[in-house]
């Protein structure tokens, strides 16, 4: 991804409050113990439909038999965290976002992008390590592969998040 189409989503995000919006969601512990953040469903918001086109571009250049399945923007902010999880279990577990089994069949990996860095703590680990990528660089790994956000000490931590299904 390009640093102005980064840009593009972050000020398109940025510029109107999407908070009264069926496409966000504050999850705030007790109530859900895994994750304090944001989701906003982008694939549920008309204005971001050029999101999983650019996606799709650079699944592409991997393999042409990826596509992307649901897209989220997620949202950190001070104290917000996202504790170890795979996407396999959660996918279950989760209401908001279930599957069929056919559909969880199609999906291959979770992929993803940091929109900023802007802030501290919000470190990314997956299967136990760091993960160092640069701004709208795409990453992916397995969805049964371990990984959590740590919690952000300062600033508003922005990620793409999204299911990379086969063709």
């Amino acid at each position: 991804m390009e640093s102005f189409e980064v840009n593009k989503i972050l000020d398109l995000y940025n510029s109107k409050d999407y908070s009264d919006s069926d496409a966000y969601e504050r999850s705030i512990p007790p109530c859900i113990p895994l994750r304090s953040n944001v989701w906003v469903f982008l694939d549920e918001l008309e204005e971001f439909n050029f999101v999983r086109d650019i996606i799709n571009r650079d699944l592409q250049n991997i393999d042409v038999r990826y596509k992307c399945g649901f897209y989220t923007l997620l949202i950190y902010q001070k104290g917000d965290f996202f504790a170890e999880h795979t996407d396999k279990a959660t996918i279950y577990s989760d209401p908001e976002i279930s599957t069929s089994p056919e559909d969880e069949e199609k999906i291959l990996f979770t992929g993803g992008y940091e929109l900023n860095r802007d802030y501290k703590g919000g470190n990314f680990f997956v299967d136990g390590k760091e993960l160092d990528v640069g701004i709208g660089e795409l990453f992916y790994f397995s969805r049964d592969t371990l990984h959590e956000v740590k919690e952000v000490t300062e600033g508003i931590r922005y990620s793409l998040h999204f299911m990379i299904e086969n063709i």
